[in-house]
């Protein structure tokens, strides 16, 4: 985790200022998840974990792609 000291406390991350989460977490069994993951990778977030009720899944970032 690189940079969970950064943003550690705040209320609202202003991606302008402050690096994207090292992590995100979904829990969505209701709709499409796959549009999503580009919207992280554009982040820079590095991995995404989820579950759909059905299957858990760890995507890592590589080449700006889960």
């Amino acid at each position: 985790m690189e940079n969970i000291n950064v943003i550690k406390g705040k209320k609202r991350i202003d991606l302008t200022q402050y690096p994207p989460p090292d992590l995100v977490v979904e829990i969505d069994i209701t709709s499409s998840y796959q549009n999503r993951f580009e919207v992280y990778a554009d982040m820079g977030v590095p991995e995404i974990w989820r579950d759909d009720g059905n299957c858990f899944r760890i995507n890592v970032l590589q080449n700006q792609k889960c």
